[in-house]
């Protein structure tokens, strides 16, 4: 088998470089507007939706809360252990269900991914026969 010399070898045409690093460039672009997308789409929904029902009751939770803190203005124990008996038993925080709703999509979109791997993934018998 015959090696090719540089000088052999013909460089590619300017206007195909040039078409090759706008491909480049189009392509760089693409996955950053979709990083910044999936960055944006994220955030929309670890932000918590604003109804009215929502702001009642967070006007009363600090209403409650005052009312603690009224009560039992010197002793800071009490307060402190009044507080976490009645708001962590009412008032569970909603933070997990918020990050649960942020990450499903993109556990479903993994776990399909990788099914279809699997699934499509040549075995090794065609594999075998290939080589």
């Amino acid at each position: 088998m015959r090696t090719m010399a540089d000088a052999e070898i013909t460089p590619a045409p300017r206007l195909r470089q040039a078409a090759a690093t706008a491909v480049d460039v189009a392509v760089a672009g693409g996955l950053w507007w979709l990083a910044r997308k999936r960055g944006q789409l994220l955030t929309r929904r670890l932000q918590p939706h604003e109804d009215p029902e929502a702001k009642r009751g967070r006007d009363a939770f600090g209403h409650e809360l005052e009312q603690i803190g009224h009560r039992h203005a010197g002793e800071l124990a009490t307060r402190d252990a009044e507080v976490r008996r009645h708001f962590l038993d009412h008032h569970p925080p909603p933070v997990q269900s918020q990050l649960l709703r942020a990450m499903a999509p993109t556990l479903a979109v993994g776990l399909l991914i990788r099914r279809l791997r699997r699934w499509l993934a040549p075995t090794k018998e065609i594999l075998a026969r290939r080589a």
